[in-house]
């Protein structure tokens, strides 16, 4: 049976837990706080930078010229470049369009992770575009509305350990080329 003096302690005891866990949810609270202030100072940079991809996008020569700065470049959304090199394949059109591709100064792939995944897109012609990009350290962007981890998923077609492997070497080659920033906003497509 407990004495008086246990008990105190005791009391004494929760009341100071109570004391440091209202210090760690006011903590919590101003973290909470200054990540929101910090996304709300961003946004004004993520929708100009989306309004530099759009201009961008709508160049049709495949040239964009910032202050006497000339880039070439190839955007798109990748599930249609894929069908578009599909189309070329066999022909001189095939292995043009996919050097320009590989060695343009600046790439875009929008909607990575949107395609039905196949041996030939994923180690043919992604991995063979990440290759080149990463062995020449040339700017390349990707969007996807999958995470990181969802996206290496999305890269195994046959749930075996050489997939896997292939898997993770494309996820390589993208964290290697790109610093992921994930942009949450309204979806704009309803």
């Amino acid at each position: 049976m407990p004495n008086l003096k246990d008990i105190k302690n005791r009391i004494s005891s929760v009341q100071n837990t109570k004391k440091i866990t209202k210090a760690m949810k006011m903590v919590a609270a101003a973290k909470v706080k200054k990540a929101e202030s910090i996304v709300k100072a961003a946004r004004p940079f993520a929708d100009e930078l989306l309004h530099l991809f759009r201009k961008m996008l709508a160049t049709v020569d495949g040239e964009y010229s910032v202050e006497g700065l000339r880039v070439e470049r190839a955007l798109g959304n990748y599930p249609e470049l894929l069908r578009s090199l599909k189309e070329g394949f066999g022909n001189e059109d095939f292995n043009d369009r996919l050097n320009e591709i590989k060695k343009c100064d600046l790439l875009l792939l929008d909607d990575i992770g949107a395609e039905s995944t196949s041996l030939w897109n994923r180690d043919e012609i992604l991995g063979t575009i990440l290759q080149y990009r990463m062995d020449n350290k040339l700017s390349t962007f990707f969007t996807s509305n999958l995470t990181l981890n969802e996206l290496e998923e999305h890269f195994i077609i046959k749930n075996n350990e050489e997939e896997k492997i292939k898997a993770r070497r494309i996820m390589e080659r993208i964290k290697f080329l790109t610093n992921n920033k994930e942009l949450i906003g309204e979806n704009r497509r309803k």
